[in-house]
């Protein structure tokens, strides 16, 4: 993986394989499994299953790799399968471009190869398609190669469906049959056999859930494994903003542009302090707030009952003349809209806007809810009605997406989103909250709050010096639930110091110091009874057997007898060992024993270093050395670490949080140029506080 996991995410993979692994082993024996991951909005879904199936494929230091399992990622919008293939490439170091494969019109094939990811999207299983029909061009209908797969491979083959309340709605009359495309992997179907192995992901699996019973009705239940993420890691983990504000009128009538007004400037204030704040923390790419603007429904005759010319108008007069292409639209229609004075508004697609780096202000009507995620939306506006609340809760899951993927703590008004309604009076404003933070189909794991609750507060200057007095102040880091290795911790840490050039040979240092750990523990151990045995050229595993007498229904045991160890069987201990250790210690032990004595063979130092690996000694010396110089260097270089711009101590962050024990450190208030709070209509403020309002 390219990425570190947060935490949670962590947990979530680790979850997801264990039931993986229990669903594999019945789905050998012919039975039906199911294991769903319930992930709210902006929780990683995609990150974690790109870990998951890096997992099944790839395996690890105690996991077994499986480089046959093949997989299809199954959703009913291709622009979805698209931002997962993206993401999939741009995180994983196993699925690359040649593993992820887009099912498209040439694709004929009699079962999936193994090793690759398949996106498919359920319009191509629609009936009369090409892809569910054979002739002179294509020797396998779709649902041959679904069905051929399942049949050759059940616990190898992977169905994941990617949004799974969608398309699982049944019909009553007809309950326990398939009446969607993705419902035929669940229960079958004429073209397909149920599919043994399903991944469900959804923020809400209730639908689901439903199917899944529906399933059982019709003697095809499954065994359903629930993996459920919290809402509150999310927050916690900064991958999301920390509030969204509404703001209404008191009065409806007239304030749709006034709120529109409002609303750029709004953005062009936000557009003001991400500008100032790149440029401070040396940011290398600027993050580019945009302004949606969400209109009204048209008919055959017009494009929206909004007057977009007055919307354009009204923005450019708060904002300046902005180019042309800093307008464009997500309208259904798909194609560039003419206005009267010749000034065209240019058509992008959800998927593409996020990454336009021109796009500044987005016209869309509902487009956006699916198959759209953009982390650089800041401040929408919408003209829609009561009647839309809940298009427009929905709307705000693809909001609060931190642009950074990491909480701001220079400024906090970054971590806000504004959300501008001028036709909601206070009770409709109601109905929208109530839908964004309890309606399960809607859910946000966002602070909501009312524009009247919030107050942002600054620095007082001519307090400053009580600032300073307070920076410092000793301070305690928890230990995580799951403490990460400390071998790992001290690789993290001495590729940060590494690449922010505090120290920059900390990298090599680190390892090499481990590497020569290893190799004085082994000179100190090898002449012990277990690694002289273990740590020879031509060495034997015990085997036993047993006798099966039929005549007497007995079984009778025999002594064990040696066989000879195998090249491949040395490999295999010796990847095990590599991945145990980590951080690539393997090769370095490797290069230092040959280094050291040329007449060393390949096979005596694989297996040196599994009998180093399995030595529950080593990796606690292992763990020791590395707690102790993750805390000497941590000390060492506090000042600098403190000193840097917040994107690279974000990385020391990381370090401090995965910890083994409490880690003392300290406040540091200095950073901080702005509080965005949430207070009670009416309350009080006090004088000579560190900071005010407006």
């Amino acid at each position: 993986m390219k990425l570190v996991l947060k935490d949670f995410q962590e947990e979530a993979v680790e979850s997801l394989y264990d039931h993986v692994n229990d669903a594999r082993r019945r789905a050998a024996q012919g039975r039906l499994e199911v294991v769903t991951l319930a992930a709210p909005t902006g929780s990683g879904k995609t990150v974690i299953l790109t870990r998951l199936i890096e997992l099944i494929m790839q395996g690890d230091e105690t996991r077994n790799p499986d480089p046959d399992a093949a997989f299809i990622w199954l959703t009913d919008q291709p622009e979805l399968n698209i931002q997962t293939k993206e993401k999939m490439e741009t995180t994983s170091d196993l699925l690359i471009a040649s593993r992820l494969v887009e099912i498209a019109a040439d694709f004929d094939y009699e079962m999936f190869l193994p090793g690759r990811v398949y996106f498919l999207n359920t319009q191509k299983l629609g009936a009369g398609t090409n892809f569910v029909k054979t002739g002179d061009s294509r020797s396998f209908a779709l649902w041959d190669t679904i069905r051929n797969t399942v049949r050759s491979f059940p616990d190898r083959f992977f169905v994941i469906i990617d949004e799974a309340h969608r398309g699982t709605r049944l019909d009553k009359a007809k309950a326990d049959e398939a009446n969607s495309i993705m419902q035929k992997f669940v229960l079958g179907s004429d073209e397909i056999p149920p599919v043994p192995l399903i991944l469900g992901i959804s923020a809400t699996l209730d639908r689901f859930t439903d199917l899944l019973e529906a399933a059982a009705r019709a003697r095809r239940s499954r065994t359903h494994h629930r993996v459920d993420i919290h809402p509150a890691d999310v927050i916690a983990s900064g991958l999301l903003k920390s509030k969204v504000v509404l703001h209404n009128p008191k009065q409806t009538l007239g304030a749709e542009y006034p709120l529109l007004r409002d609303a750029a400037r709004s953005w062009q204030d936000m557009d003001q302090r991400w500008r100032s704040y790149c440029a401070q923390q040396g940011e290398p790419q600027p993050v580019e707030p945009i302004l949606l603007v969400q209109v009204e429904d048209g008919n055959k005759s017009k494009t929206s009952n909004t007057d977009l010319e007055a919307v354009v108008a009204a923005i450019r007069d708060e904002v300046g003349n902005l180019p042309a292409r800093a307008f464009s639209h997500a309208f259904q229609e798909g194609t560039d809209v003419y206005l009267s004075d010749g000034v065209s508004i240019r058509y992008i697609a959800p998927s593409a806007i996020n990454a336009d780096p021109n796009v500044k202000v987005v016209l869309f009507k509902s487009s956006l809810n699916t198959g759209w995620d953009c982390p650089r939306a800041e401040v929408m506006m919408s003209f829609r009605h009561a009647k839309d609340a809940t298009l427009i809760a929905q709307l705000v899951g693809r909001m609060v997406r931190a642009p950074l993927a990491r909480r701001i703590d220079y400024d906090d008004v970054l971590n806000c989103v504004s959300l501008m309604l001028p036709n909601f009076d206070d009770t409709q404003l109601s109905r929208v909250i109530a839908h964004i933070t309890s309606d399960p189909e809607n859910i946000v794991p966002t602070e909501v709050e009312r524009s009247t609750s919030r107050v942002v507060l600054n620095r007082a200057q001519e307090l400053e010096p009580c600032v300073k007095a307070l920076t410092g102040i000793p301070s305690y880091i928890i230990p995580r639930r799951k403490s990460t290795r400390q071998v790992l911790r001290l690789g993290l840490l001495a590729d940060a110091l590494s690449h922010s050039e505090l120290r920059i040979g900390a990298s090599s240092e680190a390892r090499d110091d481990l590497a020569a750990l290893l190799e004085a523990l082994y000179n100190e151990k090898r002449e012990t009874r277990d690694y002289s045995e273990l740590v020879k050229e031509h060495g034997t595993i015990p085997v036993s057997a047993a006798v099966l007498d039929y005549g007497l229904a007995s079984i009778t045991g025999q002594a064990l007898r040696q066989v000879q160890i195998s090249e491949e069987m040395v490999s295999e201990l010796y990847e095990w060992a590599r991945k145990r250790l980590g951080l690539d210690l393997g090769l370095r032990y490797w290069k230092r024993r040959a280094d050291a004595n040329r007449s060393l063979t390949h096979t005596i130092v694989k297996l040196e270093l599994y009998a180093l690996a399995s030595d529950p000694s080593v990796i606690e010396e292992l763990e020791s050395r590395s707690y102790n110089r993750v805390a000497e260097w941590l000390a060492q270089y506090k000042q600098e670490i403190n000193a840097l711009p917040e994107s690279e101590r974000d990385h020391f962050d990381e370090v401090k949080q995965q910890t083994n024990k409490p880690l003392l450190d300290s406040l540091d208030l200095e950073g901080r140029l702005t509080l965005d709070w949430s207070i009670p209509s009416g309350s009080t403020f006090w004088e000579r506080h560190l900071s005010r309002s407006g």
